[in-house]
């Protein structure tokens, strides 16, 4: 029984998917791969101080909150790598108890539904052999936004890469179903924002255009041409 839930809601998601963004690979860099999106910066530095760790927690957060409401139908995704030296046992349950068990609580007050697939290593070295078994495990939960502690799970993730001691670690993509829109935090540095239409994130392109990353602030006007008419 729970091999056929988790087979259909590994379908649910894929079939997703494939209706609205097809042939996409859940990876960096996603503003690149994907013809209608935004890049964000959220800071510019790669060593930081408290005030610089302010403003990528205000960024992080106020982008999220204009596109993710709190009935909006969300799924969250989670990519962990295991290798030989780092097997799965080491982190299975913390992934299970601390970020989804911690971050996202469903009012059905059991905690979320989460399924784990493996799947392909998704950054390979054509010139490396696969010497060191390393596998990746990808994490799967649907939920409301509601039910997540968003303002703590988008923090804890932009800290991975700030040493800041409350972090969580692996790549992690929030895929808003109700509008077609995917957010990634791809580092401390800034965020990509995809989506299915490209009205549905004009407003962020309008309201935050001082916060595009100037290195491809020419793609996004290109794509939003219409809008800055």
């Amino acid at each position: 029984m729970k091999i056929l839930k988790e087979c259909h809601f590994i379908n649910k998601l894929k079939k997703y998917m494939d209706r609205n963004f097809l042939d996409l690979e859940l990876k960096s860099p996603l503003f690149y791969n994907y013809p209608i999106g935004l890049r964000i910066e959220l800071c510019s530095k790669i060593q930081v101080d408290k005030s610089d760790i302010l403003q990528v927690h205000n960024r992080i957060n106020t982008l999220f909150s204009e596109i993710f409401h709190s009935q909006d139908d969300v799924y969250v995704i989670l990519f962990m790598d295991s290798w030989n030296d780092y097997p799965l046992s080491v982190f299975d349950s913390d992934v299970r108890q601390h970020i989804f068990g911690e971050y996202i609580s469903p009012h059905n007050n059991r905690g979320p539904y989460v399924v784990r697939e493996e799947v392909p290593f998704r950054y390979p070295d054509p010139t490396e052999t696969d010497e060191d078994g390393t596998v990746t495990h990808c994490y799967y939960t649907q939920c409301k936004v509601k039910d997540i502690d968003t303002y703590n799970l988008l923090n804890a993730n932009a800290n991975s890469t700030m040493e800041v001691n409350q972090h969580i670690m692996g790549d992690l993509y929030m895929i808003n179903a109700t509008k077609d829109i995917i957010f990634h935090n791809y580092d401390h540095r800034g965020v990509d924002i995809i989506s299915r239409r490209k009205e549905t994130i004009q407003g962020i392109y309008q309201l935050y255009n001082h916060w595009l990353l100037d290195y491809d602030r020419n793609k996004m006007n290109s794509i939003f041409r219409e809008i800055i008419r």
